[in-house]
């Protein structure tokens, strides 16, 4: 039987928790890729030990999220292809029910379950979230637009199990390959939608958040700097996208001083530094540095 679905799996340092992700996955009904962003540890030992079925690529360098998994994405031969954190589970009943509601919909270019926070099952977590779908709150509308049939149409997905139609992805693009880390699930989404296509949250399914994800690439002053430079630097990327350049660069004017101001009265090193690495992600915006050098390798890095 030919298989209609290629998982994707980005790691980097992700030793301790990739396992978890790839043993609920069925590799005999679909094709399992993981793409490493060129790990410290020994992810892609354990992988190649215990999961031979997955198919490895190993890059050079860390790229990012969106550009690590494009590389597979570009690759895709299949139907459908899952975006899946190493620290994210998904069972294969709820994969088949996601696959379900997108073949039904012409317009449903990604779609998400719901993700709850720990396996095994949360009730009271999932009924909530279900609940909230149907509650006129502001919050829950600036997210969730209509029901279609019993799913709903989304701004926003959820990045740790994110579900593609291939068709429609090679139309529209894939991840926005200007970003190295944070708000690249924002952009696609809101591609998605500008395109005329459809987000859809698919409340019969779940998917788990382990918990894990700060594993998986340390948490060292020089990594707590380079993750704020980006989520920073990133954040005000996806304002000028949506917003423009001019409200952008008044908005990183603002952020400069006051994570500067928070840096100076931290009361811990580790608070200084993320804030100092904000500041820096918004100067770097401000004065019209990229996310990448020249020579393609990430800015953001903490000489110390």
């Amino acid at each position: 039987m030919p298989k209609d679905l290629t998982i994707i799996i980005l790691t980097y340092n992700s030793a301790q928790i990739v396992g978890s992700c790839l043993e609920k996955l069925n590799f005999e009904k679909y094709k399992v890729v993981l793409v490493d962003n060129a790990s410290k540890d020994n992810t892609l030992e354990l992988v190649r030990k215990n999961f031979p079925q997955v198919e490895i690529i190993a890059l050079s360098q860390n790229i990012g999220y969106g550009n690590g998994n494009n590389v597979a994405l570009k690759k895709v031969e299949t139907e459908f292809a899952l975006i899946l954190n190493p620290d994210a589970m998904i069972l294969e009943k709820d994969i088949e029910i996601v696959l379900q509601e997108m073949r039904q919909n012409p317009l449903a270019a990604m779609a998400g379950p719901i993700v709850l926070d720990d396996y095994p099952l949360n009730k009271d977590e999932f009924e909530k979230k279900v609940a909230a779908l149907d509650q006129d709150l502001t919050t829950i509308k600036s997210c969730y637009y209509e029901k279609v049939g019993q799913n709903y149409t989304a701004r926003f997905l959820s990045g740790a199990a994110l579900f593609m139609k291939m068709s429609a992805m090679q139309k529209i693009g894939f991840f926005d390959e200007e970003i190295f880390l944070y708000y690249e699930d924002d952009e696609i989404c809101g591609r998605v939608r500008k395109n005329g296509y459809q987000n859809i949250i698919v409340p019969s399914a779940t998917a788990f958040h382990l918990g894990g994800g700060g594993k998986s690439s340390g948490s060292s002053l020089k990594v707590v700097y380079k993750k704020n430079w980006h989520f920073l630097w990133s954040k005000l990327y996806w304002k000028k996208l949506r917003k423009g350049s001019l409200s952008a660069r008044r908005s990183a004017i603002r952020l400069i001083f006051m994570h500067l101001r928070k840096a100076l009265f931290a009361f811990n090193r580790e608070k200084a530094v993320a804030n100092l690495g904000s500041a820096c992600g918004a100067f770097s915006f401000f004065i019209g540095l990229k996310s990448f050098d020249k020579q393609g390798n990430p800015r953001g890095n903490l000489k110390i």
